[in-house]
């Protein structure tokens, strides 16, 4: 212990170096701080307060141990929300835990385990889908509808809204937790406890706030770039907000995971959903490295905060903003993605020649055509010209995906109808991503690529119009390319590195040597800017 204290003790005094502001600051708020308690006198609760807030901020904004504090309470989030063996339970509580074996509710509160709140909410919701439109279906062929008004209803319609609904509940959870974050101060200390890092990457801790905003929705957050300083700042952090996933793009995450966990029976969907979303965090640095240090050269800027007390959780505010965020939500299931899912099944059953195709023919489509077109571009990421006959169900979604989010997984669920359709073995009772799954031999790394894919690309296109309502044209048009190439090379990598994982270490060695170069470049270029400047 007495070496992790000399070790804060040091990081500390070595706070400031080549931080002239910083410095000053601090020299300015010591003084204050000293002329303050000799000449006002505070209230006794108030004095309690800040007490409680430094005992407080010692732990949480310590030198050492406030990143691993954070990346613990950021996996309990994930644990919570997503996980399907909760505290781990699994191998104490047997196989046959409360599998409710028979009926249409089994699997709900777990098997060989016990389920999370999130993920039991998902399964109810599922199995209330289906439970729904197989009644709904019966119902329109006992009233002799035809066979394509019942697929169009049921398939067209319901199917892709109940797909993006059942993960209402999980985003719900999500949003509470990080709201409470918010609300109790503790993610201004993460934005405080970041700020040296950010520096040295060539961003202020200012940066961090769209950022951090980003997780809710990459509108507002790339609006708020608009407190930053310079151009470089304001555009570097443009282009990484996508980086941190938003809400839009957690049923991808939930769906994918669970889908892998349940088909292959490896891995863990928290770990899974997690570990996503930490690679989306250290690719958005990696890029601000590199972009700082290139193109971007001088973004840095002054940033001086004050940390606000720790606040009591108001439960009224909790409420209204879950309700904000839930209303969002739907309007969004029932307007945009219910057209989305209607047009997919609409391409996806007629042909060039507009002739009604079967569920059997689903590859004959204008969906099924243009799908086949793009699908060799994904090949490097995995999901491309190696997979079977309906390989081309991931390049569809992803272009349908750039509408909104939301829609990767209401094309999974209203293509995964006619697939399972067309076999001749249909199974039934298992999600969308498990029907995928199944038909095009997709596999693990693929799957992670997708993932990956999906969460670094284009944003959805209310984010595209924000972005270019900030930016020049020119810088628009390089950020869309940047979006895309980022999210090409590093689905790749994933891909390559967990079918053949020992060329993590190439890519590795790779990734060093270019930060290198940069860095020695960046360095001579910054001397000689000092000689210039004398």
């Amino acid at each position: 212990m007495k070496r992790f204290k000399k070790r804060a003790k040091k990081y500390q005094t070595e706070a400031f170096i080549d931080d002239n502001e910083g410095m000053i600051a601090d020299a300015r708020y010591q003084a204050i701080e000293k002329i303050s308690k000799e000449i006002f006198i505070q209230k006794k609760e108030k004095l309690d307060i800040i007490k409680q807030s430094s005992k407080r901020d010692k732990i949480f904004t310590h030198p050492i141990f406030g990143i691993p504090i954070f990346l613990l309470i950021m996996f309990l989030v994930f644990h919570v929300t997503f996980s399907e063996n909760f505290l781990f339970l699994g191998g104490l509580l047997g196989d046959d835990f409360v599998t409710l074996s028979g009926t249409s509710f089994e699997g709900l509160f777990g098997e060989g385990g016990i389920n999370s709140p999130g993920a039991m909410l998902l399964t109810l919701i599922e199995t209330l889908g289906d439970l729904f439109m197989g009644w709904l279906s019966g119902v329109l062929e006992n009233a002799g509808a035809a066979s394509w008004l019942v697929g169009f209803i049921v398939d067209g319609v319901f199917s892709g809204l109940f797909t993006v609904l059942s993960f209402l509940p999980q985003i719900l959870i999500l949003y509470f937790f990080l709201s409470i974050l918010e609300d109790t101060g503790y993610m201004a200390r993460i934005v405080f406890l970041l700020d040296r890092l950010f520096k040295k990457m060539g961003l202020s801790g200012r940066a961090l706030i769209p950022m951090v905003m980003g997780f809710g929705c990459s509108i507002p957050a790339i609006m708020n770039t608009r407190t930053l300083n310079s151009r470089e700042e304001k555009l570097a952090t443009i282009r990484v907000i996508p980086f941190f996933s938003c809400g839009a793009k957690l049923p991808i995450l939930t769906a994918i995971a669970g889908g892998i966990v349940h088909y292959f029976g490896i891995g863990n969907a928290d770990l899974i959903t997690f570990g996503m979303y930490f690679l989306g965090i250290v690719t958005a640095f990696i890029a601000i490295i590199i972009m700082s240090r290139t193109t971007l050269k001088g973004m840095d800027s002054p940033f001086i905060m004050e940390l606000p007390p720790y606040r009591a959780i108001k439960f009224s505010s909790l409420m209204i903003h879950l309700w904000d965020k839930m209303k969002h939500f739907i309007k969004k299931a029932f307007t945009i993605i219910l057209a989305s899912t209607i047009v997919i099944w609409a391409i996806s059953h007629f042909s060039f020649s507009w002739k009604f195709l079967e569920d059997s023919q689903l590859n004959e489509s204008i969906l099924g055509k243009l799908g086949q077109l793009v699908q060799p571009l994904f090949t490097p990421l995995g999901f491309g010209s190696q997979l079977s006959e309906y390989g081309w169900v991931f390049a569809v979604a992803i272009v349908t995906g750039l509408i909104a989010k939301e829609n990767v997984v209401a094309t999974f669920g209203t293509l995964a109808a006619a697939i399972v359709a067309g076999f001749s073995g249909d199974e039934e009772g298992i999600t969308s991503v498990l029907q995928i799954i199944q038909a095009t031999g997709v596999t693990v790394p693929a799957l992670l690529s997708f993932i990956a894919f999906n969460m670094l690309t284009i944003p959805c296109f209310a984010a595209v119009a924000s972005a270019r309502g900030e930016l020049t044209r020119k810088d628009f048009n390089w950020t869309i390319l940047f979006w895309f190439v980022t999210s090409y090379i590093v689905s790749t990598i994933v891909y390559v590195v967990g079918t053949w994982w020992r060329t993590l270490f190439i890519v590795l060695a790779i990734l060093a040597s270019v930060i290198a170069i940069i860095e020695l470049n960046y360095r001579k270029w910054k001397k000689n800017k000092v000689v210039m400047a004398v």
